[in-house]
């Protein structure tokens, strides 16, 4: 049983490839999480990319179906122990993030493999794979026990020289423990080891190397084993400070004997004063004997801390290391960020809680312990005070957008609004045109001199323009064309604009022009609402040919005793329609009319036409019938006071007024009666009068009587 395991299984990335297996050698590496130069053959990723799995049965081991199954092949993390080794064993090993278990403690004459492909090069050169191996062992023939084996295949798919490792259950074998565990069973394991592989004589092929379990061929006892592995340079690592007294190099770990040109027989050695341009070199050898020499020429490292501060703002102060390291890596990275803060990684980012001026210092330390530190004052400072002003949103019509931040502890260099997706960079406005109801974002963003950038986003809610329309009536010249709108509008129209096409402009709703000349016209509506939400809308008209209604009468001179008048129509451009009105309750439809009045009196005539376009005209003219004067004068009259026959005047209903002058036998004027005073005869005897009688008519005609009158008493 296996404790505080991690499993994850997933689809590995297939490279056909091998590798030469050289030596075995137990070895705890110094450099924790060292990175490798093979992509997640130390399984960093937290997954299986890069690696191959399969399964099948045991004995022999023949796995024919090539599929990662989880907890068969299994990611581990975390500081687990193997509880079948009773504690002994981690389930990663010491110094790395994750190992892949290969197999499991259940039974059942299971085999698994895993293998890892990759083409050398020179930074590829040492292959380090670490691994332990967990058997149960129930005593059975070697052929039949549970197993860990090691394959190594060239780019030809041939195993290579020593390229083979096979282990089967078995008391006493090196490097092996055997213990009857905590659950009852008789286990032998090996604790996490390292083994070292040159790949030096094998630069630019693709080798691969194959690891494998299987349980007891009976299906009864089980075998598994943790793995792991990284790729490195194949040459000594010198950790030899500039300016100080000693060095340390190092050779790769993972082999069995380390023989130095200086004597020593470490896998490291101490040099005191050392010297610049001095050649060690190292002889490496394997497990099975296989070796390799490699030479180093001391350098001393030279480290300049340094680095940048890539913006400067409150809560986003991101920092750039920039050091710089000769024949050497920085290990560690110390910051102090001048507010009572810390952090250790190489690029970090700090959020300070006020602005201002801060002393920051970064100390670098090599992978060899080399250090160097520097201090930069760092003013941070603080966001633009974003904001922007923008006009009402109607459709159709442009939104003119004003920037109106306030710049904070550094100037404001950058605009860039983003209207619903339309991109308006470097400008202080900008103007934008919706074209529907539906309402859109607005952003403004703004970075100051100091990189320091915010945004500001607004919802711009749309108003319905007014949709302007009209109508019009009687488009005929010279005659009045009445306007009619017919605006709809989901707020009060406040304002009417009118070109009428001809110069003329009006404000009225509903304006009457009179066109003087025929022709089309473009009129143009503009009609602005309490939102001062503008529309318009444009319409030709054609205005039609004018239309001039006349007409003649005869006689010139009308009188009750020649009553009757023809009318003669000289209306011009194509008469469709007439209509007479005569002015004394009569009317006619004819083109030209005769007609009789009855009564003397003034009659207002008027003629309507009409021609084919629908244009009307009409013309007046009144029309004077002259009564004849028809005057009565008595001749004789009797003031005897019987209130008959009285006085002497003439008699006629058209007289306005008049003169009576009476004579005597001898020509002497007895009686003067002007204004209508008529004679009463008082004063005079009897007899006969002559009389003078003259005045005006209603029509203020002249008229003038001569005669006798009898006076009687």
């Amino acid at each position: 049983m296996i404790a505080n395991t991690y499993t994850t299984a997933t689809t590995p990335k297939l490279f056909l490839a091998a590798i030469l297996f050289c030596s075995a050698f137990t070895f705890y590496p110094t450099n924790l999480f060292a990175q490798s130069h093979c992509d997640n053959s130390d399984f960093i990723n937290g997954n299986f990319d890069n690696w191959l799995g399969s399964i099948g049965f045991c004995c022999p081991i023949n796995t024919g179906t090539n599929v990662l199954v989880q907890g068969r092949h299994t990611i581990m993390s975390g500081t687990g122990m193997d509880l079948n080794t009773n504690n002994a064993i981690p389930v990663v090993a010491p110094g790395d993030l994750y190992s892949a278990r290969l197999g499991n403690d259940i039974a059942g004459s299971e085999a698994e493999k895993l293998s890892f492909s990759f083409n050398v090069t020179t930074d590829r050169e040492l292959f380090v794979y670490k691994y332990a191996v967990v058997l149960e062992d129930p005593g059975h023939g070697a052929a039949d026990q549970p197993r860990f084996e090691i394959r190594v295949f060239d780019s030809l798919n041939q195993q290579i020289g020593c390229g083979f490792y096979n282990v089967v259950a078995s008391a006493n074998i090196a490097g092996f423990t055997n213990i009857h565990n905590q659950f009852g069973a008789d286990i032998v394991y090996k604790d996490w080891s390292s083994v070292g592989v040159d790949l030096s004589s094998y630069s630019g092929q693709n080798i691969t190397i194959e690891f494998a379990t299987g349980d007891c061929a009976f299906g009864g006892h089980y075998g598994y084993a943790y793995i792991s592995a990284y790729c490195s340079p194949l040459s000594l690592e010198a950790y030899y400070c500039d300016g100080f007294y000693d060095a340390t190099i190092q050779a790769p770990e993972g082999f069995y004997a380390y023989q130095w040109s200086s004597g020593e027989t470490t896998s490291s050695i101490h040099v005191q004063n050392p010297v610049n341009g001095s050649s060690y070199s190292c002889v490496l050898t394997s497990f099975t004997g296989c070796t390799v020499a490699i030479s180093s020429i001391l350098t001393p490292t030279k480290v300049t801390a340094d680095f940048d501060a890539q913006s400067r703002c409150i809560d986003h102060v991101g920092f750039l290391d920039k050091t710089i390291v000769s024949n050497s890596t920085v290990k560690k990275w110390n910051w102090n960020f001048g507010d009572n803060t810390f952090d250790s990684v190489q690029h970090p980012t700090h959020t300070y809680t006020t602005i201002g001026v801060y002393d920051v210092q970064l100390l670098v330390t090599t992978k060899g312990g080399c250090v160097d530190s520097i201090t930069k004052q760092i003013t941070v400072h603080d966001y633009p005070e974003i904001k922007f002003t923008h006009t009402l949103g109607c459709v159709g019509i442009p939104l003119h957008f004003e920037n109106q931040s306030v710049a904070s502890t550094s100037p404001n260099t950058g605009l860039v609004w983003n209207i619903n997706n339309v991109l308006y960079t470097n400008a202080s406005s900008a103007i934008y045109t919706h074209n529907t109801t539906d309402s859109f974002p607005a952003t403004l963003i703004v970075t100051n001199d100091a990189g320091c950038t915010d945004s500001i986003t607004e919802i711009i809610p749309m108003l319905k323009s007014p949709r302007p329309a009209f109508d019009f009536q009687n488009n005929c010249a010279l005659s009045p064309l009445q306007f009619l709108d017919k605006t709809v509008s989901d707020f009060p129209i406040i304002k009417y604009v009118w070109d009428l096409g001809d110069g003329k402009n009006s404000h009225e709703q509903n304006p009457i022009h009179k066109y003087t000349k025929p022709g089309n016209y473009l009129i143009t509506l503009l009609a602005e609402n309490d939102k001062h939400c503008v529309g318009d809308t444009s319409l030709v008209i054609k205005v039609l040919d004018t239309l001039i209604a006349d007409f003649i009468y005869t006689p010139d001179k009308i009188t009750t005793l020649t009553p009757t008048v023809s009318f003669i129509n000289y209306s011009l451009k194509n008469l469709a329609l007439y209509h007479w009105d005569f002015g004394d309750g009569y009317t006619s439809d004819y083109f030209n009319e005769t007609h009789r009045y009855a009564e003397a009196g003034r009659y207002p005539v008027q003629l309507w036409v009409t021609n084919n376009d629908g244009c009307r005209d009409t013309m007046n003219k009144e029309i004077l019938v002259t009564p004849v004067p028809g005057i009565h004068i008595p001749n004789s009259f009797t003031p005897n006071d019987d209130a008959k026959n009285e006085m002497f005047f003439p008699l006629s209903e058209n007289i306005k007024d008049y003169r009576i002058l009476i004579y005597n036998r001898w020509g002497q004027v007895v009686f003067n009666g002007e204004d209508n005073k008529p004679w009463d005869g008082k004063t005079s005897n009897e007899g006969v009068y002559v009389y003078k009688i003259s005045g005006t008519d209603f029509f203020n005609q002249p008229f003038e009587k001569y005669g006798e009158v009898t006076l009687l008493k």
